[in-house]
């Protein structure tokens, strides 16, 4: 049956699938989308050589795909999120033109094969919110296609030094990894790599070091992470735009070598009550004459207790300064903006060389 190319199936009461669907060739699209009886699909299905979009998105009792016994080249979009899914076969490997594996929410799935990485045309893997996963799996060969890696709210501990392979790889997310306390120094040599989010991983407590000038890294979220400082090889971090350290509770301190980081836009220190000090830039003068710093604005709230000098780390020349709630004795003249917040600075007493 040739004619057929789309079958909806969403929110029946279905439990299983003939071994003859087989004989819909032309189906493109099949969606059995919050089928809560479904347990499994006939291996026949991976006969479908025009078969792109698979969707089983919150069927809870399927458990298990099927063996794929020869190669297909069907299978582009596979949503198996929400599903009652443990394992993935190693056969998973014939479904060859897989872009995109969507397993979010799968909350019984522990593992992946190491054969998925032979997946060619592979660009986008979610395993979020998956709670028992931990452990990925190692990777053995060079990988140029995925892009596109979702981690959050895994059992994951640790990342393996051979992550460096995933050479395509431009997003990883890993908010909210409890477990995650590190990440491997070979994650630097991921050229591609511009966003890494690491919010809310509250035992994830050094970043590590950077032993080359690279321009991977343009976002950087360490928001609400157990992180006490930050290395000064972070200068090596040429490209970043963005740093994200908001609610980092452990932080004291950010190295001076930080105002050597001529890409940064953003930075946001809100909600560290150990920082008391901002570093004050050694290159300032340097930065004056080139005027080679672009960042606009400083995000400093709630804060023990600040001096903001008028070459603070990588601000040179600052624009705005944001001080909500902030035990601040020292503003600088110069400044375009200030914002002094509801909370009040009790403690202000100087602007400029005078006081108040």
């Amino acid at each position: 049956m040739e004619e057929l190319w789309c079958l909806y199936l969403d929110g029946t009461a279905i439990m299983e699938l003939p071994s003859s669907i087989e004989n819909l060739t032309g189906l493109d699209t099949l969606k059995i989308n919050g089928c809560l009886g479904l347990q499994g699909l006939p291996s026949s299905i991976c006969q479908l050589k025009s078969l792109r979009d698979v969707s089983l998105s919150g069927c809870s009792s399927f458990e298990k795909f099927p063996e794929i016994s020869k190669v297909t080249e069907g299978f582009t979009y596979l949503y198996l999120d929400k599903t009652a899914l443990k394992e993935l076969l190693s056969s998973i490997i014939n479904l060859s033109g897989v872009e995109s594996l969507n397993l979010e929410g799968c909350r019984g799935l522990k593992s992946l094969p190491c054969s998925i990485w032979e997946l060619k045309c592979l660009r986008d893997v979610n395993l979020s919110r998956c709670s028992k996963f931990h452990k990925f799996p190692e990777i053995s060969m060079v990988v140029k296609g995925l892009s596109s890696l979702r981690l959050d709210e895994t059992a994951i501990e640790e990342l393996p030094s051979s992550i460096k392979h995933l050479t395509g790889l431009s997003t990883l997310n890993l908010r909210g990894c409890r477990g995650l306390k590190v990440l491997p120094s070979s994650i630097f040599q991921l050229k591609s790599l511009r966003d890494v989010t690491l919010s809310g991983c509250s035992n994830f407590e050094k970043f590590p070091e950077i032993s080359e000038a690279t321009k991977v890294l343009t976002y950087r979220s360490l928001d609400r992470t157990a992180i006490r400082e930050l290395a000064s090889s972070i200068e090596n971090l040429k490209g970043l735009v963005s740093l994200n350290l908001k609610d980092c509770r452990e932080l004291k301190s950010l190295p001076s070598s930080i105002c050597q980081l001529k890409s940064l836009k953003y930075g946001t220190l809100s909600g560290c009550p150990k920082l008391e000090v901002l570093p004050i830039s050694k290159y300032s003068e340097v930065m004056k004459e080139s005027n080679q710093c672009s960042t606009k604005y400083v995000t400093a709230t709630k804060f023990g207790q600040l001096v903001v000098a008028s070459d603070l780390i990588f601000y040179q020349p600052v624009d705005g300064v944001v001080v909500d709630g902030v035990n601040v004795l020292l503003i600088p003249l110069g400044l375009d903006c200030l914002f002094l917040g509801k909370f009040g600075c009790s403690c202000l007493w100087g602007y400029g060389d005078g006081l108040l």
